[in-house]
């Protein structure tokens, strides 16, 4: 599992940093307008369609296919094969959908949006549809490249589409100008399902011969019902974050892009790694019938996730400014756009655990179907989401649609958190106060040397890119040593003394070889 996570984590931030790499391609080459947030507002589309197929039979499969691989590969194989053809149809069916109904769509996501964005979003839109498809292909294959435990491949697929987009953007933008990007978002879709289809198709995980039945296939139907409508549920927020953000100032959705891009780095560098490599931990224990040892490994999750999400929601709090300046200020980005965006990334800072929380919250709950408990913390936090919103949105402009976000996803991780212990039959003060012990150090050794840093060494916005990496530099150094010094005085802690043995059998393991070594 360690091996996984490293493995995922390393892969999952190399993505990201080429996702930054492409969105700051963006900033430079479209900077903050109407035409660009009629891209932002257009590219949903694909993703909520093709991530509604792509999530819901991923999680609805897993367990049912690591079922099957124990019993028969035979059996396995011809699984994988139905539900592929089964995906592919119904991909093709919405692609089309969608086609042909870009007119309403864009005026229901934009109502306030003028003529020319309208007309501008439509057109992007019919581009991308053909990524519904490839995205819902590439879904299904990480779901199975995860059940047999190959997560490279499947942490390989951020990497490939950035690196994809990033190129055709680069190679395109003077001959398609705006609509570049709805090229080079299809692009990067279809280099996700190249790297995704080489394991299945060099080990054959998907047969040739077309199959349309499965004995398991009820059982993944079944499975998918609440899949499905948590799924629909959640993208109900980011419809209704779209329609209030039409009628904001032009540029605004874009720079509410940019800083969501960072603010919610964490969710999958973190959260995300963290619950792709638990997930199948999960379906074991469940399997064996194992509950409470689920719970246990879910509070310890947590407490990693509280523990080094602290370090990234104090970087985002205390220097949103120097991040935003550092990726964004360039070209066509202005130092008005530098403003609001690093105003929303502060805000995503004070919320980001909780979005970090959520998807091993998620996983925990999909590893013994029980989709109906997330359905439920869903819908919550959409009411709360679309209450919140309507209010601030219309008091405080743009920064009430990450407000109102923020305040849903924390309803959404306390629901689930409180379900899943009572469903572990784990003790609810005890283990939540056990939960704030092992994150607390945190506070002392990583967020006060931060807020420290920054207000220490400010600076102005406009500094050069070195200037800026060395304060950001200096921070980071600082909070290590800090925290170094201080280490002593938590060992007992549940994460740190994890981290120091860890650490002692590396060195351990070193001083072995370099023995064996030398008696050679």
């Amino acid at each position: 599992m360690k091996k996984n996570t490293l493995i995922v984590g390393s892969l999952t931030l190399i993505s990201l940093m080429l996702g930054f790499g492409r969105e700051s391609l963006i900033a430079f080459l479209f900077g903050s307008t109407s035409y660009t947030d009629a891209f932002y507002v257009a590219m949903i589309v694909p993703d909520i369609l093709a991530g509604w197929i792509g999530f819901t039979v991923t999680n609805a499969m897993v367990p049912v296919l690591k079922k099957e691989i124990g019993m028969s590969s035979l059996s396995s194989v011809r699984l994988t094969s139905t539900v592929f053809v089964y995906v592919l149809i119904g991909s093709c069916l919405l692609a089309l959908i969608a086609f042909f109904s870009v007119n309403p769509i864009i005026t229901y996501l934009a109502p306030n949006f003028d003529l020319i964005q309208s007309a501008t979003g439509e057109r992007m839109l019919r581009i991308m549809v053909v990524a519904i498809i490839f995205s819902a292909v590439s879904g299904l294959f990480s779901g199975i490249n995860n059940t047999y435990e190959q997560f490279a491949y499947s942490s390989l697929v951020g990497v490939f589409y950035n690196l994809f987009f990033f190129l055709s953007l680069l190679a395109l933008h003077k001959w398609l100008g705006i609509y570049a990007l709805a090229v080079g978002l299809v692009v990067g879709v279809v280099g996700r399902v190249v790297i995704q289809a080489i394991p299945i198709v060099r080990q054959k995980r998907i047969s040739r011969k077309i199959n349309y039945w499965h004995k398991s296939i009820p059982t993944i139907f079944k499975a998918m019902i609440p899949i499905f409508l948590s799924q629909a549920l959640s993208q109900i927020n980011q419809v209704v974050d779209r329609i209030l953000a039409s009628g904001l100032p032009s540029g605004q959705i874009t720079n509410l892009n940019y800083a969501s891009k960072l603010g919610l780095l964490p969710t999958s560098l973190i959260g995300g790694t963290i619950a792709t490599t638990m997930y199948i931990r999960f379906v074991k224990l469940n399997n064996e019938n194992k509950r409470t040892e689920m719970g246990h490994q879910y509070l310890k999750a947590l407490s990693w996730i509280l523990f080094v999400g602290l370090f990234v929601s104090g970087g985002l709090i205390f220097f949103n400014d120097s991040i935003v300046s550092f990726m964004y200020l360039h070209g066509e980005f202005t130092i008005m756009d530098l403003h609001v965006t690093s105003e929303l990334l502060l805000l995503y800072g004070c919320f980001c655990l909780f979005y970090m929380m959520i998807p091993i919250s998620m996983q925990y709950f999909f590893s013994f179907h029980g989709g109906k408990f997330i359905i439920f913390a869903v819908s919550s936090a959409v009411i709360v989401n679309i209450t919140c919103g309507y209010l601030l949105v219309n008091s405080i402009g743009i920064k009430g649609l990450v407000l109102a976000n923020g305040c849903a996803q924390a309803v959404n991780f306390f629901i689930l958190y409180f379900i899943a212990l009572k469903k572990a039959s784990l003790p609810m003060l005890r283990k939540s106060f056990k939960l704030l012990l092992n994150a607390a150090p945190g506070l002392l050794m990583i967020v006060l040397p931060m807020a420290l840093i920054s207000f220490l060494f400010e600076f102005h916005v406009e500094a050069s890119k070195w200037m800026q990496l060395l304060r950001g530099g200096t921070a980071a150094a600082g909070t290590a040593l800090f925290a170094l010094l201080l280490l002593p005085l938590f060992k007992t802690n549940l994460v740190l003394s994890t981290f120091i043995n860890a650490f002692r059998r590396i060195v351990a393991s070193k001083k072995k070889s370099k023995d064996r070594v030398q008696a050679v």
